[in-house]
């Protein structure tokens, strides 16, 4: 869920706008099976895998792969030993661009479909 504020001001009576923007997401399950780490950036990226259905079949899954720039990456190093992520790190410092696989896949949850995006919209004079 994302979301903004913006308060706005006129000369003379003061009008105070209060804009929110909220976007609702769908989750999916995933496996996270690779990582790497950018050291220009400092970020990670971690490669995940899952299972979904097929559009033109609904009888049929795939397996789909997506990579993902990781801009907070606490929940990676509350689910993956220190040695991976040290490891990950020096590949990275040793010039290496490629994703370390990670030997016992991590389950987790992707926000990655878009369902609804709200906004509201007050002000008080």
């Amino acid at each position: 869920m994302n979301g903004s504020s913006r308060k706005t001001k006129w000369k003379g009576d003061t009008l105070h706008v209060c804009a929110l923007e909220m976007e609702y997401f769908l989750t999916s399950d995933a496996t996270l099976v690779g990582l790497k780490y950018n050291k220009e950036t400092e970020k990670f990226t971690a490669s995940t895998e899952s299972k979904v259905i097929d559009p033109h079949n609904p009888d049929e899954t795939k397996i789909c792969f997506k990579q993902l720039e990781l801009d907070d990456d606490t929940w990676v190093r509350e689910v993956i030993s220190e040695e991976l992520i040290n490891k990950a790190i020096e590949m990275a410092s040793a010039g290496h661009d490629t994703f370390m696989q990670i030997p016992t896949g991590v389950k987790t949850k992707l926000h990655d479909k878009a369902v609804v995006r709200v906004r509201q919209v007050h002000s008080i004079q």
